[in-house]
């Protein structure tokens, strides 16, 4: 028999909506799904550090040892790197309150927030392939993508901690 997890939200009141959080043992779609967003996660990570001048989309705790390493060397961290780590920090908190709001209107958040990061990862890659090849990674544009791309990751970090009920962590 498959466990589910109901959470009822905000209050206690017959009138509060309760919404049905999908556990990771439920189907095999949800069996899947960390795997894959792992898998995103991994590519996504690969591909922004050698796109993006070494900027860790998916592995925040990366940027923070890259970090230290330019303030040890006594060199200055290029603004991407020094932006991630708050910005990812927000982009989590906005997901955590927009689960609530989704919750407390008793709507599931799993599916709106896989396509919010879908989103956020779609409009990342159209500015990264819009400014080709030969870009500078500083580049206020080449920025945003990279910042788009860590909003991205922290959505998702947020969403398998509160859409998918025994999920384990798909960060890389």
């Amino acid at each position: 028999r498959s466990q589910l997890r109901t959470v009822a939200v905000i209050g206690d009141t017959p009138e509060d909506p309760v919404v049905r959080i999908p556990s990771v043992d439920e189907s095999p779609s949800t069996k899947l799904l960390p795997f894959v967003l792992a898998l995103v996660a991994g590519s996504v990570d690969v591909i922004g550090f050698l796109g993006l001048s070494g900027l860790f989309v998916a592995h925040i705790t990366g940027n923070l040892v890259i970090i230290a390493a330019h303030v040890v060397a006594g060199a200055g961290a290029p603004l991407p790197l020094m932006i991630s780590v708050p910005v990812f920090v927000a982009a989590l908190a906005l997901t955590r309150m927009l689960a609530a709001a989704l919750e407390r209107a008793g709507v599931a958040a799993l599916a709106p927030l896989l396509l919010l990061q879908l989103a956020l990862l779609c409009v990342s890659a159209s500015i990264c392939i819009a400014a080709g090849p030969r870009v500078e990674s500083n580049a206020p544009t080449m920025v945003v993508a990279g910042m788009l791309g860590v909003c991205a990751m922290a959505v998702q970090n947020a969403l398998v901690r509160i859409g998918l009920a025994g999920a384990p962590s798909t960060a890389v």
